[in-house]
């Protein structure tokens, strides 16, 4: 409630209203009722089929309960969720359409909004799904959201979380498994490094496996909307964006850019603050995580995301006619959640990649008064975090890593820009932006 209130009291007192600022969403006092309800259904479901499976682990089942529960709980008190009656509505409406067309039952599914800045959607393996609004403002017709829909109710269909479940169970129970077990606990020292390997070799089993659920969804969720969308293509390049996912890199930007962003009246942008810009001293692979564990960017380092569009181009005839769709309601929606995509990045704390987003925007069109006033109140929330994280020194909880492995050059000369700069100088950024 705070952040609510400090971003309220910088739009309405510290800045003089000239024209009508977008306020965004107050999700933390958002009613979580039939949130709470659907999740805790589905929980108990999911706990009903893990017990019938041929192979019981009853410490699994339990583990993964109290975490599911525990992670949930962390959400609702922070403003993960994004509540909006209409574009709740109108996109489980579509959820819906596409259940009955297909004979499926609609009644345990129902679509939750997030803030998560991954251009991303989850099905929660109960019915309930997780999209992201980062990823609906990157879609740009309701075929596209159509397909996105359609490809986590396959994986709810597929019971691909069921099914994942039940072989980490047989695999709990294996003789390798057990006898990798019980090796780490004999061995004294370097436990964290034998079981790291060992973890290593079943993610990799498991990345062999998500790739063939991937594909099966794939192909299982175009079936389910084939006949229903007016451009069947739409299906390939709703893939295809999100096979270009990189910290915010929607807009093409340049060093002259970022040299103009980060100079103001007073301050000139100081070529000091390009020390360091020799990416072969780097190589992290730390990364941000999201609220499930996967890496923000893991698909740019996923050569199967390609793979995945060329099989479901097999599906799809060529030179097949569309349909000229005059009024794409989903366009008048997305409107609304334009602004709330760039707050998203100040809730979830990631104040490098807000800024970064930002200076795309500004140097990828025109834009009016009330957007340019958005944007600058936005920068000076982000900047003063930044100054506020050098004094604690916790800035890089907040900006990744310069990676030259998983994002582009141009991110990875604004991160350098951004790491160079001092409090004194964020403060500068902060009130004169």
């Amino acid at each position: 409630m705070k952040s609510i209130l400090f971003f309220l009291f910088l739009f309405v007192f510290i800045f003089p209203i000239r024209a009508q600022i977008y306020i965004p969403v107050d999700t933390l006092n958002s009613p979580k009722g039939e949130l709470i309800k659907h999740f805790q259904v589905g929980t108990k479901e999911l706990e009903r089929e893990f017990k019938s499976f041929p192979v019981t682990n009853k410490k699994m089942i339990r583990g993964f309960v109290d975490s599911r529960k525990k992670m949930f709980e962390e959400l609702s008190k922070s403003q993960y969720f994004y509540f909006d009656p209409e574009l709740e509505d109108y996109i489980n409406g579509l959820l819906v359409d596409i259940a009955e067309t297909n004979n499926i039952d609609p009644r345990p599914l129902k679509i939750f909004l997030s803030r998560d800045t991954a251009p991303n959607a989850f099905s929660l393996g109960d019915g309930n799904f997780v999209f992201n609004l980062s990823l609906l403002n990157r879609l740009e017709n309701e075929d596209e959201l159509k397909f996105i829909i359609a490809h986590e109710l396959a994986h709810y269909q597929l019971n691909h979380l069921q099914k994942r479940i039940e072989t980490r169970m047989k695999l709990s129970t294996s003789e390798d498994y057990v006898s990798k077990q019980k090796e780490i606990k004999k061995s004294r020292y370097n436990k964290f490094s034998k079981s790291l390997e060992y973890y290593r070799d079943l993610l990799y089993e498991n990345q062999t496996v998500g790739r063939k659920g991937e594909l099966e969804a794939d192909s299982m969720g175009y079936a389910l909307i084939k006949n229903i969308i007016r451009t069947p293509y739409h299906a390939i390049s709703a893939l295809e964006k999100l096979d270009t996912v990189s910290p915010s890199d929607l807009y093409k930007i340049d060093l002259e850019m970022l040299k103009a962003h980060f100079s103001t009246p007073i301050t000139a942008f100081k070529e000091e603050w390009l020390a360091g810009y020799d990416f072969s001293k780097y190589n992290y692979q730390r990364g941000k995580m999201d609220i499930f564990g996967f890496h923000k960017d893991s698909l740019l380092s996923h050569p199967e995301m390609k793979e995945r569009i060329l099989e479901l181009k097999k599906l799809i005839p060529e030179h097949i006619s569309s349909e000229k769709q005059e009024i794409d309601p989903f366009q008048e929606l997305k409107e609304k959640i334009r602004f709330e995509n760039i707050y998203a990045h100040y809730c979830m704390e990631e104040y490098g990649r807000g800024i970064y987003l930002i200076i795309q925007l500004q140097n990828s069109r025109n834009f009016d008064e009330n957007e340019a006033l958005f944007y600058k109140k936005m920068l000076s929330l982000f900047y003063e975090k930044l100054r506020e994280a050098r004094l604690s020194f916790t800035y890089k909880k907040y900006v990744d890593d310069v990676n030259v492995t998983f994002f582009s050059e141009e991110y990875n000369l604004f991160l350098t820009i951004l790491d160079n700069l001092r409090a004194s100088d964020l403060q500068t950024f902060a009130l004169n932006n």
